[in-house]
């Protein structure tokens, strides 16, 4: 994955551990990235069931970057809207790849010592 570098005090780091984790199909990771507040919302298990059928963790597919479009941040909170690229196969064959440009708005909060994320 093509990345800048970040502070661990910058939020864009949740974009990239929240990206990681879905090019390497780790819902356990991804729920692990949660903030609390959803987790309270949503068991582990519903999570799972509801990934199961996710288009994102089809073999093939990555997030190779991101371009913020827009980030308000506070002590604790973030938000952020990106413009992430996915890299899909042109063909199931094929060694090229086609990039697909995908937007997404991030909610942060920065709790035991890291940024959490979630997708809005």
């Amino acid at each position: 994955m093509n990345k800048t570098t970040v502070s661990a005090s910058d939020p864009e780091t949740g974009i990239e551990e929240w990206m990681d984790a879905v090019n390497h199909k780790d819902v356990n990771r991804l729920y692990a990235l949660a903030p609390d507040e959803i987790k309270q919302q949503v068991s582990y298990d519903q999570f799972v069931k509801d990934n199961e059928d996710n288009i994102l963790f089809k073999p093939g597919l990555e997030f190779t970057n991101y371009t913020v479009l827009n980030k308000t941040v506070n002590q604790s909170d973030a938000r952020i809207t990106a413009m992430l690229v996915l890299q899909k196969p042109v063909s199931e064959n094929s060694t090229q790849n086609e990039s697909i440009p995908v937007y997404y708005t991030f909610i942060l909060r920065y709790e035991e010592g890291q940024w959490k994320v979630w997708t809005g």
